[in-house]
């Protein structure tokens, strides 16, 4: 474990589904949804005033939350094609999935509609954001996943 913040903590390692493990995981909430779970994206489009132009949510059955942000930053990419979007700013409260995004790095049936979306784009960066900014993001994803009454 290393401390990132006061008050918290970021477990490393590997889960191994032992009862210890399910009891922190239970205690401090780190798997509020399950993992897998229902999982549903979410985007909150803006403009370069953080003006909000639009939203996208949807849902993709049982996955982990690595697919949600990965199909999140995909799905994001692919709206802004729609609009003629060029230049494109991803933030994301997952440094693990910019970098992985930002690599090509992610799972096969995903990385052909990537590769297709990012052909329009002609500029794209990749910035972390810390979760308590990203509310909007993770509020469409909940009504993505169809947990909004939960």
């Amino acid at each position: 474990m290393k401390v990132v913040s006061k008050g918290g903590l970021r477990m490393t390692g590997t889960k191994w589904n032992q009862k210890y493990d399910m009891t922190i995981i239970e205690i401090f909430h780190l798997a509020s949804f399950g993992n897998p779970g229902v999982a549903g994206f979410g985007v909150c489009a803006r403009n370069n005033n953080y003006e909000v132009l639009g939203t996208l949510s949807g849902g993709i059955g049982v996955a982990t939350n690595y697919l949600e942000e990965i199909y999140a930053v995909v799905c994001a990419v692919e709206l802004a094609v729609l609009w003629q979007i060029k230049k494109v700013i991803i933030v994301s409260d997952s440094k693990t999935r910019i970098n992985d995004v930002s690599k090509r790095e992610m799972p096969w049936f995903i990385r052909a509609r990537w590769e297709i979306a990012i052909q329009h784009i002609t500029d794209i960066q990749f910035k972390h954001c810390f979760r308590k900014v990203n509310f909007s993001a993770d509020s469409i994803a909940k009504i993505g996943g169809g947990s909004e009454g939960r």
